[in-house]
């Protein structure tokens, strides 16, 4: 016969199912505050009276600014970190089901194909300034996002006489991926 819980039962359930960090947070304090008691020369003879009046002062933040960052110093929320491919640009996302390939530049590839792909890697500006110098122009296609699919645009074509005076727009030296951008989902 199953049992039937009042509602104050599966409050006081669900709260310790929530706060498993908080055992570890009491003890936490009570370690810091044992150890000032020391330090001052003080002995600590009752801890469970320690233990149950630490435990008062952390529930006593209950609701407040001081509960939050606790909470998220002892039980952080997850984190998801974003990427694209960096020669198809397919979306990866790190923590998730997706895996990917990461090389010494800090370039992120969906698999071996993408990667052993030189032709769709990123070039610094200033080679692709002296292709453009050897060829005289070079054109592509711009990339449009149509129904949530990369599609080829309208061509563009960019000629030696617009870009020989043009400085290097991004320093070439910083990965445009960093592993470093995360979203914080609360």
């Amino acid at each position: 016969m199953p049992q039937t819980l009042s509602p104050s039962h599966t409050q006081q359930l669900s709260g310790t199912v929530d706060e498993h960090w908080l055992d570890r947070a009491i003890e936490d304090k009570l370690g810091e505050v044992i150890d000032k008691y020391r330090a001052q020369g003080q002995p600590v003879n009752s801890v469970g009276a320690l233990r149950i009046r630490v435990a008062a002062d952390i529930n006593g933040l209950r609701g407040g600014a001081g509960w939050a960052a606790l909470k998220h110093r002892y039980d952080p929320t997850p984190t998801v970190v974003l990427a694209w491919c960096t020669a198809c640009d397919k979306p990866l996302s790190r923590g998730g089901v997706s895996a990917w390939l990461e090389d010494t530049r800090g370039w992120v590839f969906c698999s071996i194909e993408c990667q052993q792909d030189d032709k769709r890697h990123p070039i610094p500006f200033s080679e692709f300034k002296r292709r453009v110098r050897d060829k005289g122009e070079v054109s592509s296609n711009r990339l449009d996002i149509v129904q949530g699919q990369l599609v080829l645009g309208e061509k563009i074509t960019v000629t030696w006489d617009q870009i020989k005076n043009q400085g290097n727009p991004i320093d070439d030296s910083i990965s445009i991926i960093k592993p470093d951008d995360e979203i914080i989902w609360d």
